[in-house]
């Protein structure tokens, strides 16, 4: 993540994970990023169509939470 931030410059990160995937789910809300979205049926899963969830975070809130650390 300071990679992407600092060296990079860039501005935002999007997870997207299908809501059933509570592992993906957890290390998205483990690392900060809050819950922005959710697209019906936007994704496939083992031949069925599941919901899609976007987590983000963008570089002032990953600045902010380094300096609570």
């Amino acid at each position: 993540m300071d990679y992407l931030f600092e060296a990079q410059g860039v501005e935002q990160i999007l997870i997207k994970v299908a809501t059933g995937n509570e592992a993906s789910r957890a290390i998205a809300e483990r690392l900060g990023f809050g819950w922005e979205d959710i697209q019906h049926d936007a994704g496939r899963v083992g031949g069925q169509m599941v919901d899609i969830l976007t987590y983000r975070m963008d570089a002032r809130q990953w600045a902010a939470r380094k300096a609570q650390a």
